[in-house]
């Protein structure tokens, strides 16, 4: 990273960020060339999870590849400074990088979609997820973490030098 005073390093100020976040963005690669798709998403114990539809390019992607990256930002706000040189943006962002699994189990499929929903502000107590036979139509995707990097930048406008 080249801003090393911007990385975070700490694990848990990084799983926050995820935690406030509602929508990542997936990277994909298919013969070279890039594919990236927003996504509600879940997180929980080092994965993230994700719902699809049975088919399309996304999931035609992730069968021939599964090997992920996806990028989540918190707080964007861009700060204005008396010159364009003098501007900035404050921001949280975690980069990672995993590999898709689809889970095929209905059970399974179910608890990542409580995941979802319930990092999503569903209250899974008052209304659980009851998907019955329709469960078959959902495709639901765990992204396992292999690694993921934080940074921020609180800071206001920098002044001019």
């Amino acid at each position: 990273m080249r801003r090393k005073q911007r990385e975070l390093t700490d694990q848990s100020a990084i799983e926050n960020i995820l935690k406030k976040t509602a929508v990542c963005y997936l990277g994909l690669a298919e013969g070279g060339q890039p594919y990236v798709v927003p996504l509600h998403f879940g997180y929980k114990d080092n994965a993230l999870y994700l719902h699809s539809a049975l088919s399309g390019k996304k999931v035609d992607i992730l069968k021939n590849n599964p090997r992920v990256s996806f990028t989540v930002v918190a707080d964007y706000e861009v700060v204005l400074g008396e010159v364009a040189c003098a501007s900035t943006t404050k921001y949280q962002s975690v980069i990672g990088l995993g590999v898709a699994q689809f889970l095929i189990d209905d059970q399974e499929k179910i608890d990542a979609l409580n995941v979802i929903m319930k990092h999503q502000g569903w209250d899974i107590a008052a209304h659980p997820i009851n998907c019955g036979k329709s469960i078959a139509n959902v495709l639901v995707i765990k992204i396992v973490i292999d690694s993921m990097t934080g940074k921020a930048n609180p800071n206001q406008a920098v002044s001019q030098v």
